[in-house]
């Protein structure tokens, strides 16, 4: 069983922790009732950073194409970002056009740092529970 989570939050005018995702993290903790646990938090840089862009490009991509390969399915590596893209809910969005909802997938240059560091845990995180396949962390 993995015994860790990524949270993601942010830091409000009162330093105070405003956490995006307390319910996973309430119902990851569930699981282990009355055990001791370590919180250690990152500070993301306020603007894209040239780091994060590099390491989903460079390390995410190119992990999903060997796992999509794995999996019998060949794909280019511009092929297998727009997969990614579609599976995350970060970098979609449904708009109303004309009466009926129309999907837009974002560019990962194109969302905030805090919705790319959660489209990146999001993938490393279907990577890890769906195709049993680790994406280690990127180096600091």
């Amino acid at each position: 069983m993995d015994e860790s989570i990524n949270i993601i939050g942010k830091v409000d005018q009162s330093g105070s922790p405003k956490v995006a995702n307390m319910h996973e993290m309430n119902a990851f903790l569930k699981k282990y009732v009355g055990r001791d646990f370590i919180i250690k938090i990152s500070i993301l840089p306020n603007e894209q950073s040239d780091a994060i862009l590099g390491y989903y490009y460079n390390k995410i991509v190119p992990d999903y194409q060997k796992i999509f390969k794995e999996a019998g399915e060949v794909m280019t590596l511009e092929a297998v970002d727009e997969k990614l893209r579609e599976m995350s809910p970060f970098t979609v969005e449904e708009t109303e056009f004309d009466g009926r909802y129309v999907k837009v997938l974002k560019s990962p240059r194109d969302i905030s740092v805090r919705a790319m560091a959660q489209h990146v845990e999001y993938l490393r995180r279907i990577a890890a529970m769906e195709y049993g396949f680790e994406i280690t962390e990127p180096k600091r």
